[in-house]
């Protein structure tokens, strides 16, 4: 995956929330299904049937349990997808 553009939330999973002028590579994603995105925040399908989620959390929107923005993906808690 890769991402670039207005990083201002940590949306891109690069440790920073630096902006991205040029496409970068998302950092610790591995083996991933799906991705989403959404209002500075974005979230990843992996094919163990884990969502992952980082960027902007100020109402909580990323699942873990905190309202922290996030530069590196966490894991949301308690959701396990059945995957065919």
């Amino acid at each position: 995956m890769f991402a670039w553009g207005n990083n201002n939330q940590g949306q891109f999973v690069i440790g920073s929330t630096v902006d991205q002028y040029t496409p970068v590579p998302v950092e610790g994603l591995t083996d991933v299904k799906q991705v989403f995105a959404g209002n500075d925040f974005s979230m990843a399908l992996k094919h163990d049937g884990t969502l992952w989620a980082w960027g902007n959390n100020g109402v909580g929107q990323l699942g873990d349990n905190s309202n922290i923005d996030r530069t590196r993906s966490v894991q949301v808690s308690g959701i396990n997808v059945s995957l065919r």
